[in-house]
């Protein structure tokens, strides 16, 4: 697995301060289409690339399961753009917790 973290500037002249950081010239916000921008730049720069995917900075990975439920994705199509909202896997309800 191989992490990126993703950040815009619409003025493109910003320059990653950490290694892990990838910069697009595109304005940073949910709906100007940063995620669009993502997934063409990570086609284009990462080619030995499988997989290539998105998700907020605040989510956790249980990469397992991830990876167990795309063994079992099949599309006839070789490059497929898609998405599908994962559950929080492990969420206990605070009435469980023992708290009261």
């Amino acid at each position: 697995v191989f992490v990126r973290f993703v950040l815009g500037t619409a003025e493109g002249a910003a320059v990653a301060a950490e290694p892990d950081e990838t910069i697009l010239p595109i304005e940073e916000t949910m709906n100007c289409g940063k995620t669009r921008a993502w997934f063409r730049h990570a086609a284009e720069t990462y080619p030995w690339a499988t997989h290539i995917a998105k998700m907020d900075i605040d989510a956790f990975p249980q990469w397992h399961q991830l990876l167990s439920g795309m063994r079992n994705f099949s599309s006839p199509c070789g490059n497929v753009f898609g998405g599908r909202a994962w559950t929080a896997w492990g969420h206990r309800d605070t009435a469980d917790d023992g708290s009261g």
